[in-house]
């Protein structure tokens, strides 16, 4: 037991003293936020790992950028929107996530391409975000999310704005009845052992 319980220890404070990387934040200033457009799929295990990522950010770079998500696999207008873009820039294996950020995109994700690209963008004076610009002249209505909206839709963060009703899990009701009958059984044992 003393084995696990040492390997277990030594295995947290590895994790614990891993190296995080973090990207380098630009002075803030008044420029405009760069926004980080990402066209996903409700389902799409790479988009939800995607979204899962830059819900754990934390609002880390909020004062640098907005994330504005569009569903593509069950909204057919945004669904044409992207294959606008493809057309656009042209790709030849295009997919989801798929990011706009200023006039470049980026098929799949990886934060440090994604986030770093909208830093930099945020220190450039002529950004400006190729969507919305696209979205004003074209025939298909883009319909936007929050990254909030999307982690939700998603599974990946709980609505607090909705009442819930609190559900009763029934290993909840184990664990208490658990401790419950250790604690009696700790006492019990206490009471014997300070009669002998």
């Amino acid at each position: 037991m003393k084995k696990i319980i040492l390997s277990v220890t030594a295995l947290l404070l590895l994790l614990v003293t891993l190296p995080v990387s973090a990207l380098e934040k630009p002075k803030v200033t008044d420029h405009e936020k760069v926004v980080i457009n990402m066209f996903r799929g409700n389902g799409c295990s790479a988009c939800k790992n995607a979204l899962t990522d830059l819900v754990g950010l934390n609002g880390e770079y909020d004062e640098y950028i907005e994330i504005k998500t569009y569903e593509v696999w069950h909204d057919s207008s945004n669904s044409a929107f992207l294959q606008e873009l493809i057309d656009d820039f042209k790709e030849e294996k295009p997919g989801v996530p798929f990011f706009v950020i200023g006039d470049k995109h980026f098929v799949g994700y990886s934060q440090e391409e994604i986030i770093g690209y909208a830093l930099e963008l945020y220190q450039d004076k002529k950004y400006s975000d190729y969507v919305s610009k696209k979205a004003k002249k074209s025939e298909n209505k883009l319909t936007s999310m929050t990254l909030k909206e999307a982690a939700i839709e998603d599974g990946i963060i709980e609505d607090t704005t909705k009442t819930t009703e609190t559900k009763t899990n029934k290993n909840d009701i184990l664990i208490v009845v658990g401790i419950f009958v250790v604690l009696i059984g700790g006492m019990a044992g206490l009471i014997v052992a300070s009669k002998k």
